[in-house]
């Protein structure tokens, strides 16, 4: 897990890559600037976003685009998200652009209860992918 920073026109922009693998889950959280996910190697990831009004989406992070996967995509601002590799795959690397850059007092775990009650349609996604 690498963190790089740059500093370009003022404004401060931050760069990680990371590996997860099957088996494994990105909690749900969520920040306060969009992020920018690129596919780096290995499977597909599979991002889990739900956005502050409610609606789920799914982004394919990997390099089959006749599969619906993606290059790059972003998760917006503000919405709660975590990740997997797909099913079936053994593992993902993956790299992460936050501008401005992110900053841990930006960033919020989400609390199963907490997230469950705002959004209970999503009841057994916040299952899965939450850790307290």
């Amino acid at each position: 897990f690498k963190k790089v920073s740059f500093l370009a026109k003022s404004v401060l922009m931050t760069s990680i890559y990371f590996l997860i693998t099957n088996g494994n889950f990105s909690a749900f959280h969520r920040i306060k600037s969009d992020e920018l996910w690129s596919y780096h190697y290995g499977d597909a990831l599979s991002v889990h976003i739900i956005s502050p009004d409610g609606n789920y989406s799914l982004l394919k992070i990997g390099s089959n685009v006749e599969n619906g996967e993606q290059l790059q995509g972003v998760v917006p601002a503000g919405s709660w998200f975590g990740s997997e590799v797909i099913e079936g795959g053994s593992y993902s690397l993956v790299g992460c652009v936050v501008a401005p850059g992110f900053d841990f007092e930006d960033f919020e775990l989400a609390e199963k209860e907490k997230l469950i009650a705002e959004f209970p349609n999503h009841k057994l996604l916040i299952d899965k992918f939450c850790r307290r």
